[in-house]
């Protein structure tokens, strides 16, 4: 009897591990399926499409950019909207998203939160492309109104375990 009630809490114990484990696993993988999503729809025919840009009451630069979100239940969100990628008040990577639309009836606009990555202590884009030095290079931040889009970015994500390194090309 007590070796198998120790089996029994051992696989107990085991089962709780790879759970944890699983949840992780999942968060990474729809982080990294979103954001692919997104940076691939960059309306890179807009001049401000993509930048870097610190808020009031932030320690950290949020991301902003304009991308083609499809077709959405919301007609307000289909179509090209602006998004934020930044860290929340509750440490979330959070990605908020507001149409573009002027026309709306309700004051103040609409607009989306989703989390995409819980318990971020801090993140570390940094953004490789042509600036408007006219050189090819890595940078930690983008400025509004350069010529293009990075060609690629890259997001470091610090949580209390790890580090967790992102990349996409847009």
């Amino acid at each position: 009897m007590i070796l198998l009630f120790q089996a029994m809490s051992r696989n107990a114990e085991v089962m709780v591990k790879l759970e944890e484990v699983r949840t992780t696993v999942f968060q990474r993988q729809y982080l990294q399926t979103r954001l692919s999503d997104i940076f691939l729809s960059i309306a890179k025919e807009r001049p401000d499409s993509f930048y870097t840009k610190r808020f009031p009451k932030e320690k950290i630069e949020s991301l902003v950019f304009f991308f083609d979100n499809g077709i959405d239940p919301d007609p307000h969100f289909s179509g090209v909207i602006l998004g934020r990628l930044f860290v929340d008040e509750k440490n979330n990577l959070s990605l908020a998203t507001w149409p573009l639309e002027k026309e709306i009836e309700s004051e103040p606009l609409p607009w989306r939160k989703e989390i995409l990555y819980p318990a971020v202590e801090t993140i570390e884009p940094s953004f490789f492309g042509k600036t408007q030095k006219e050189k090819f290079s890595w940078e930690t931040h983008w400025q509004k109104g350069e010529v293009t889009p990075p060609l690629m970015v890259r997001i470091e994500l610090k949580t209390k375990e790890q580090k967790t390194s992102f990349a996409w090309f847009l």
